[in-house]
């Protein structure tokens, strides 16, 4: 029919097979930048979970976007979720070695792990002693 998208209302995975590649990529294209603002807009205002999942849909749909990457790993920081946290850091730096807002978030994570490691020995110094 006349409707790109398959009479889906937008939604990505029911894009029809016979548009052109590059329209394709145009409309992914387009569609992850929206959701990396309503991203932006959700972690301004305090609503870090649906930030998550709007990141998470972006990153489903374009696994290398940093930008989308950085925002997550700072939302799952928000969130106190360190190991998801630490998942997307590690793999933007994959992408970019030397990310600013990656390097600078491991930096807080390695403390806070650092932090929770000696309350755990500290925790357990005497017990099998």
């Amino acid at each position: 029919g006349d409707d790109p998208m398959g009479g889906m209302g937008g939604m990505m995975g029911a894009l029809d097979p016979a548009l052109p590649e590059r329209l394709h990529t145009a409309v992914i294209d387009l569609h992850c930048g929206l959701l990396n603002n309503m991203a932006s807009i959700l972690l301004n205002t305090g609503k870090v979970d649906r930030a998550i999942q709007r990141l998470s849909e972006t990153i489903a749909l374009r696994p290398d976007d940093k930008t989308a990457l950085s925002r997550r790993a700072k939302a799952y920081w928000k969130a106190n979720k360190v190991g998801s946290c630490e998942h997307d850091i590690t793999t933007l730096l994959g992408l970019e070695p030397e990310h600013k807002d990656a390097l600078k978030l491991k930096k807080q994570v390695d403390i806070k792990n650092a932090s929770y490691d000696k309350k755990q020995k500290d925790m357990f110094k005497g017990m099998f002693s």
